[in-house]
């Protein structure tokens, strides 16, 4: 069986830190359960592919500054400057 490491462990002279999976027999697994060492895999619910342990709200850019710089004005090129012409309106 499938275990989660969720603390250090020493176990047939291999060394686990936090984080890893290990198998092991129920019989053996069981005990370190118990002690909290270890949790099921089986017990461990799914997470999305995200990374977990997110709040369901959407954290998309909409509203948002992204970093391109100014928006342009209406109208206009985003640098700001006057451009002179003859006062008629360009087509």
């Amino acid at each position: 069986m499938q275990y989660f490491v969720k603390h250090r462990l020493h176990h047939d002279g291999r060394q686990y830190e936090p984080g890893d999976s290990v198998e092991l027999d129920e019989d053996q697994g069981r005990p370190l359960v118990g002690l909290g060492v270890l949790e099921a895999m089986d017990d461990i619910p799914a997470t999305p592919a995200t990374g977990g342990k997110g709040n369901g709200k959407d954290k998309s850019a909409k509203g948002k500054d992204n970093g391109d710089g100014p928006a342009a004005p209406e109208g206009g090129d985003a640098g700001g400057e006057k451009k002179q012409g003859d006062g008629g309106e360009a087509a």
